[in-house]
């Protein structure tokens, strides 16, 4: 069997042309712009899923191939119209949908194993190689039928539905225990929440803090961290009870150390500063559930990851975030991914983020089963409320759509609904409270 299979591809994209509604088949399938050898057919398939909500057809693609700067790069208007000469029956197009998927499946094997043996070759750390080893197989499952009743599946969710509002079930709604966060923001078991911001911006800060309140009510949390090691968390952490770990005596670090310890119960949150590239990460995501019965997993952050070499950056981190969504999927955990993002928002007088400034965006926002922006209205306007801190949910699939005004003022801990003005308890010179 070939590893490529171009007259298929050529044939389900000329199915789409003939009959629009396929491409709904097509999604259903799984089909993905990777599952294409040739990069013209991926490249109109990437057009017809932006086409899709306004209609697809040869106009429609033209006009956003060439906004795009790739209509000359798949062979210009000519190729798009032979493509639904390329056809032979539509109604045949699941028998091409299973070519091109078989030989897609066999590149996947053929990059996995060419890459474990380069990894062995190179001596590379054990958890790498023993990841790459767990994705040295078909990408995909077999085609038994898994399909159930609608009325089943309905029935079934209405009953466990009651059951959790009778609290004779556990919810699966996972709370951040910030309320106004919470009346927007539904994250559940299988979930993909990805969360993007500016330098600055609070990203960290705010999976920190989820991740030490779901930690301490609900279950532990693993945070797998590619931008900051240890000591880098650490000091974020002391920092932020308003500490200067380089000129502040020892007494603040020690009345630091005592509130972060009150506020982070111990076995809460674990952190993994070692896993640096996707496989590694996704091999860390697996242990974190499967070893040690991880609730929550939050990867910090998407960009950082070392992926695949050879491919597109855009086909690469889209591939990336469509791991991370099968992953949340197969381990029945939600996970939040952090991203950054691009230049664009830096040039408007409103720098509020929205979903175009998502960086390398391509298969984020069709695998996110949320979108969260954060915003600090203090980075970027002269004057705003230095405490202000905006967390926006921008897409959500299963929820609402809006902005949870939240508050943290740098120095004062942890992101939270309103501040405590309280003032802090008189401690010796160990960082104990002392009896008044």
């Amino acid at each position: 069997m070939s590893l490529a299979a171009p007259a298929a591809e050529r044939a389900i994209l000329g199915a789409v042309l003939l009959a629009p509604p396929t491409f709904d088949t097509l999604q259903g399938a799984g089909v993905g712009e990777r599952w294409f050898n040739d990069p013209a057919n991926g490249l109109i398939w990437q057009a017809m899923t932006r086409c899709a909500s306004k209609g697809i057809d040869i106009i429609t693609l033209s006009s956003d191939l060439n906004d795009r700067g790739d209509l000359n790069r798949i062979g210009g208007v000519p190729y798009l119209a032979g493509l639904s000469g390329a056809v032979p029956s539509v109604s045949n197009v699941r028998e091409y949908i299973g070519q091109v998927r078989s030989a897609f499946h066999r590149r996947h094997l053929v990059e996995r194993a060419e890459a474990l043996a380069a990894a062995v070759r190179a001596g590379a750390d054990l958890s790498d190689v023993s990841a790459l080893v767990d994705e040295v197989k078909v990408p995909e499952t077999g085609v038994e039928d898994a399909s159930e009743d609608l009325a089943d599946i309905v029935e079934a969710y209405g009953h466990a539905a009651m059951a959790e509002r009778a609290g004779t079930a556990p919810a699966k709604r996972i709370r951040t225990r910030l309320q106004k966060l919470d009346f927007l923001l539904k994250i559940k078991p299988g979930h993909l929440v990805v969360v993007a911001g500016a330098p600055k911006s609070g990203k960290t800060m705010l999976a920190l803090t989820i991740a030490k309140n779901v930690g301490g009510t609900t279950g532990l949390c693993w945070i797998v961290s590619c931008e900051m090691g240890p000591d880098d968390l650490g000091e974020r952490v002391v920092s932020s009870y308003g500490v200067n770990v380089d000129e502040d005596a020892t007494e603040g670090i020690a009345h630091a150390m005592q509130e972060a310890a009150r506020a982070i119960p111990r076995g809460a949150v674990r952190v993994d500063c070692t896993s640096l590239s996707l496989a590694a990460a996704l091999q860390s995501c697996r242990v974190a559930v499967r070893t040690h019965g991880a609730r929550m997993l939050f990867v910090d952050y998407l960009q950082l990851l070392k992926l695949p070499a050879g491919e597109n950056r855009t086909i690469a981190v889209g591939a990336a975030c469509s791991a991370f969504k099968r992953a949340a999927k197969a381990l029945n955990v939600p996970i939040v991914l952090l991203s950054q993002l691009n230049r664009q928002y830096a040039g408007r007088t409103n720098q509020r983020p929205q979903p175009t400034d998502l960086r390398d965006s391509g298969q984020i926002e069709q695998d996110a089963d949320a979108i969260v922006f954060v915003y600090r209205p203090a980075v970027c306007e002269e004057d705003a409320d230095a405490t202000a801190y905006e967390v926006i949910v921008s897409r959500q699939r299963n929820g609402p759509t809006g902005t949870a005004h939240l508050r943290w003022r740098q120095g004062n801990g942890w992101i939270c609904d309103e501040l405590d003005e309280e003032p802090p308890p008189p401690l010796d010179y160990y960082g104990h409270r002392i009896d008044q």
